[in-house]
């Protein structure tokens, strides 16, 4: 929480932009679930002549431009309210990209002269003991993460949270039941994320560590190397850093590690989350029980959850990352 408090000190000034991004990935994500019940409507309705039976208020839009039959007779209303979406989609994840880039860019500028500031102001003593790559890494690196997850990750999140809420809210008001067969193996994902993201906050903080103390190495050796010839201490320096770089190097390893088991295990869970959402829906559309564009809007709204959630744990691990820079 201390941590999360420090990152909105560095968004003040710039909370306008980020709640307009935040309202632009809203926007977003609304039009990119109009999609999926356009094509069940135009498979339903408009081709297979099964009553109109639409959330979101579509129903009395449908009915105020004349119809099912007026559609069914000038099918490039399908085209245009496509289009439309698309285009409404697309300039919101433009205004996305963009107050959120500006939020991050000017959060960043702050942070590093508030850092600079920061740094000539500390004693003289300081500077004696600290090490100067544990500095540099602050100066770099960690405000880079930061600045990244920033502009992309924290911005990402919270679409992912608003599209998986709505969406279920949308599968919910056409059919209850095939909802818990769409989502069913949702928890064991987030359970499996939510391990994920507290095992990377560990392993990051000891590579950022390892990092900062192979950094300190290389740019003492950088600045002393006329000392080490000196004292011909040359063999030494070496192994000092190759033990630092090697440790360096596993601590990475097994963040990739964990990265791997993380994405093996879920695209195995979410493939089968859509297989079972097909054979379901194939097995009740053959019984009448619901019709071919259900199963087709459920199969799009299946994977606007899934692969998002899914994705949500490679953001939570750039989170963890993001909280131990700024610690």
């Amino acid at each position: 929480m201390k941590k999360f408090r420090l990152l909105m000190q560095f968004l003040r000034g710039s909370g306008v932009t980020y709640i307009f991004a935040i309202i632009s990935v809203l926007f977003m994500t609304v039009f990119a679930s109009l999609s999926p019940l356009v094509i069940k409507f135009t498979v339903d309705s408009v081709l297979g002549g099964e009553p109109v039976s639409l959330p979101l208020g579509i129903n009395g839009f449908i009915e105020m431009i004349g119809g099912v039959e007026f559609i069914r007779r000038n099918l490039w209303a399908i085209f245009v309210m496509i289009v439309g979406i698309s285009l409404f989609q697309g300039t919101f994840m433009f205004l996305k990209g963009k107050l959120a880039a500006v939020t991050a860019q000017t959060s960043s500028k702050r942070m590093r002269d508030r850092l600079y500031n920061h740094l000539m102001r500390l004693p003289y003593d300081y500077h004696v003991k600290a090490q100067t790559g544990d500095i540099i890494q602050r100066c770099t690196s960690d405000i880079e993460t930061i600045q990244h997850f920033v502009e992309k990750q924290s911005v990402e999140a919270i679409q992912v949270i608003f599209q998986v809420i709505l969406v279920l809210c949308i599968m919910i008001t056409i059919d209850l039941k095939y909802t818990l067969i769409s989502v069913i193996l949702l928890p064991i994902v987030f359970i499996i994320t939510v391990r994920f993201f507290i095992n990377m906050m560990k392993a990051f903080l000891q590579a950022d560590e390892a990092e900062g103390a192979m950094t300190a190495a290389l740019q003492e050796n950088l600045t002393g190397v006329r000392v080490v010839k000196a004292f011909g201490a040359q063999k030494f320096e070496i192994e000092k850093f190759d033990e630092k770089n090697s440790r360096h190097r596993q601590l990475n390893m097994k963040i990739n590690d964990l990265m791997a088991d993380f994405w093996a295990g879920t695209d195995f869970i979410c493939m089968l989350q859509h297989a079972l959402v097909i054979i379901f829906g194939t097995y009740w559309a053959v019984y009448d029980r619901i019709t071919i564009g259900t199963i087709i809007a459920f199969s799009i709204y299946a994977g606007m959850m899934v692969w998002p959630l899914r994705g949500l744990g490679q953001m939570m691990g750039f989170m963890g990352q993001a909280f131990v820079s700024l610690g």
